[in-house]
């Protein structure tokens, strides 16, 4: 008995530590990721539209934007002057690190009052493990999806979680999850999925108060577009580019595909979560070890993917293996069974499925903290104490997966071609004072430093295709089409009227000679608009990274 005891922490000798990792995890994620790579497309999408608000563009009206507007005016915040310091492209990935730690300490909260944790080292020690694996699905950068799983968790929270079903706490909830939904389509359902919750919970009073929160924010947005004027466009331009087809393949078909391509490799966390339902593992000690068996296993089924890797790897098919799983046990055991944690998961789930419907990121890992803790849960929710040699283990499995991300972020993120970031030592600061803090490769040092030379040479009046997302925000000019990604998909079949405005105003054009939208591609992903200026304009002049083109008519 006295061995056994020696062999356990004091109860908060453990808890203190994980809260410590919790605490410098966003912090040294900033010091470690933040200043490395720069690309010219996704990394100053949300930030150029951001700019443009800025500028006294309305959205919608003079702004082409095929989404809810939420983001663009969130990240406005990222072109505030702090401490003398203007920095709006790094100070977007530092708020992209601290989001993530954000709607995953919410989970701490939802946890404790669904999922009854017993042990506050293996809650948090599971709430790093989440952080982790969210954090390196997707490049550091201001984003559409990212707020909108920002909004949805910390909504979530605040409307479930207070004791009282009047707490003005409640309200703010309902409000964050409205912001969710008008963060980007696909979470449109987050709203209705946690009145629904509400409701099975025979929470009434909250749901009406709630419903009627989210009814009051709706109706301010409508008041605000038709004040602008910009209600027929909204409804046009967010209604009108995405096909159920799209849907169907982002949200159903896609799992379909992953789950005909599972492997043996990546069963073993399902199996473990599968069989901890079955009670075959009844000792806590048996279940903690074996939660962390699971975690280490996706750990180097990561390893794995960045191995085989030559650029920037997206690792989210295990997550999406274990999804698929975990998903549907929440459905059975909180839909069949009605279990009010498993129905709390399932809304997890939800936010996670929401999350993956894409064009380019189907994939649940960047909520994979749905997957996570529904694992935790199953194994970890009835432990109290944790040995020595356990909690040795919990280091030992999140020291491993820092070191294994780490390594596999070798390549920063790049659509246009394969970096590395031993080499990105040129200070793009250099280039344009906003861009300091950033790091890039000899390539991107050129690339921006040619752009300079061709903005001073051309003057304000111009645009570049078909992206090159950060021009006008660097250059501090006002957009002449309100888009700065002139790529099929992002302008809803206005190539004309695109077009017609660049002629009419006498726009030069920056033909960004790199970008991924080819003007040859077919599609969404082609650039109609870039096609029409190739061919029908006058070629003034052609350089490294770009060719300049004015309309011959002028």
């Amino acid at each position: 008995m006295t061995a056994r005891m020696n062999s356990l922490l004091p109860a908060n000798t453990g808890s203190k530590l994980a809260k410590l990792i919790l605490f410098l995890l966003p912090f040294a994620y900033v010091f470690l990721y933040a200043p490395y790579g720069i690309e010219n497309n996704d990394t100053g999408f949300i930030l150029g539209y951001s700019w443009q608000v800025l500028t006294g563009a309305t959205m919608y009206s003079d702004i082409i934007y095929v989404r809810p507007p939420a983001s663009v005016y969130l990240h406005t915040i990222d072109f505030i002057n702090i401490f003398g310091i203007y920095a709006p492209l790094f100070i977007s990935r530092v708020i992209f690190y601290f989001q993530i730690m954000a709607y995953n300490l919410c989970l701490i909260w939802i946890s404790k009052k669904y999922f009854k944790f017993e042990n506050d080292t293996a809650l948090y020690f599971s709430i790093a493990f989440c952080f982790i694996f969210c954090v390196h699905n997707f490049p550091p950068m201001a984003w559409h999806t990212v707020d909108g799983l920002f909004f949805s968790v910390i909504g979530l929270c605040f409307a479930t979680c207070p004791k009282k079903d009047t707490s003005p706490v409640i309200y703010l909830g309902a409000a964050f999850l409205m912001a969710a939904a008008l963060s980007k389509q696909s979470f449109y359902l987050i709203p209705i999925g946690a009145l629904v919750f509400m409701l099975f919970n025979n929470q009434r009073r909250r749901a009406l108060f709630s419903a009627l929160a989210m009814t009051a924010v709706a109706a301010a947005f409508v008041v605000h577009l038709k004040a602008t004027h910009s209600l027929d466009e909204y409804l046009s331009l967010t209604s009108g580019q995405t096909s159920l087809k799209d849907l169907f393949d982002a949200g159903i078909g896609s799992y379909w595909e992953k789950f005909k391509r599972l492997s043996l490799l990546t069963l073993l966390p399902p199996f473990i979560f599968l069989a901890a339902l079955k009670r075959l593992s009844p000792k806590t000690n048996q279940k903690e070890s074996l939660f962390l068996i699971s975690v280490f296993w996706l750990i180097l089924l990561c390893a794995r993917k960045y191995l085989f890797s030559e650029g920037y790897a997206k690792p989210g098919y295990s997550i999406d293996v274990v999804f698929i799983v975990t998903g549907f046990a929440c459905l059975y055991m909180g839909i069949i069974k009605k279990k009010t944690e498993y129905q709390m998961l399932l809304l997890l789930h939800l936010i996670s499925w929401s999350a993956s419907i894409s064009w380019g990121y189907v994939t649940t890992m960047l909520f994979s903290s749905a997957s996570i803790m529904t694992m935790a849960y199953a194994l970890l929710k009835d432990s109290r104490l944790v040995s020595r040699s356990l909690y040795s283990g919990f280091i030992l499995v999140f020291f491993s997966g820092c070191i294994v991300f780490y390594c596999g972020y070798r390549h920063p993120y790049n659509l246009e071609r394969n970096t590395n970031r031993s080499e990105m030592n040129m200070d793009m600061g250099e280039i344009y004072p906003s861009l300091r803090f950033i790091k890039g490769d000899a390539r991107s040092f050129a690339e921006y430093s040619e752009f300079k030379i061709l903005h001073e040479k051309y003057g304000d009046n111009f645009t570049v295709l078909p992206s090159f997302n950060l021009a006008h925000a660097l250059t501090k000019t006002r957009n002449p089409i309100g888009v700065d990604w002139v790529m099929n998909a992002e302008i809803n079949n206005k190539a004309p009227e695109i077009l017609h405005k660049l002629e009419h105003d006498g726009v030069v054009v920056f033909v960004f000679k790199n970008s991924i939208a080819k003007p040859e591609t077919e599609g969404k992903f082609g650039s109609l608009v870039t096609t029409g200026v190739i061919q029908g304009w006058k070629k003034e002049g052609e350089y490294k990274f770009f060719d300049v083109y004015v309309d011959h008519k002028k």
